[in-house]
């Protein structure tokens, strides 16, 4: 018999072995590590574990493009949101544009681009003002700076561009949330999904509180 035939089949080198095993460890470390944050999620920002767990994995995780909506794709989606568009036209006549709108927006592809740019509008979204015991000089005040100056670039973009297309008066953007109905309501109620009562115009600050802006 050929003692070929018995020979074992390739075994890698153990340098190879370590360096596949952290890379999967790395990829499973991105995939969860996105959803955590997003998930814990408030008024304030993401949870401050949930973005250091996040942050050595954060480059991977944005050039994979893995930091998408998962909220809309699980059991629960929760509320969209949508950008409310008002300005004085150039006869002095008030004008209001809501979107994404699926009647405006067509084919289905720009509906949901426009439905992309709201969404991302408002996880942007930082409050206007902090509770006024929060310290300029901390890390929280600096971040909340960061954050809200950015939201309200991209915010005045979309004002911008909106006052280019129509004319008129400086635009105002607010933001609004389109809850789903609940149990109770779809089930004895019957509540059309169109409903305004399930939508919400949303504050820009917190209003529970005098807060401090700089």
């Amino acid at each position: 018999m050929n003692d070929d035939t018995l020979s074992p089949p390739f075994a890698p080198p153990r340098w190879l072995k370590i360096a596949i095993s952290i890379a999967v460890v790395v990829h499973l470390w991105a995939v969860v590590a996105e959803p955590i944050r997003f998930s814990t999620r408030g008024p304030g920002g993401p949870s401050p574990a949930a973005s250091a767990f996040r942050a050595p994995v954060g480059r991977y995780v944005d050039f994979l493009y893995l930091s998408h909506g998962y909220a809309f794709f699980a059991p629960d989606p929760g509320p969209s949101h949508l950008v409310a568009a008002s300005w004085i036209d150039a006869d002095g006549q008030p004008q209001t544009e809501t979107f994404p709108d699926r009647n405006n927006q067509w084919p289905r592809l720009l509906y949901h681009r426009h439905f992309m740019l709201t969404e991302f509008l408002h996880n942007m979204h930082e409050p206007r003002s902090l509770p006024p015991d929060v310290p300029r000089d901390s890390v929280i005040f600096r971040d909340w700076r960061s954050g809200r100056d950015r939201y309200e670039m991209i915010r005045d973009g979309f004002a911008n561009h909106l006052q280019h297309v129509h004319g008129g008066s400086a635009v105002q953007i607010d933001r609004v949330e389109h809850r789903m109905p609940g149990i109770p309501e779809f089930v004895e109620e019957r509540i059309d999904l169109q409903n305004e009562r399930l939508y919400l115009t949303l504050p820009d600050g917190l209003p529970a509180f005098d807060g401090i802006a700089p």
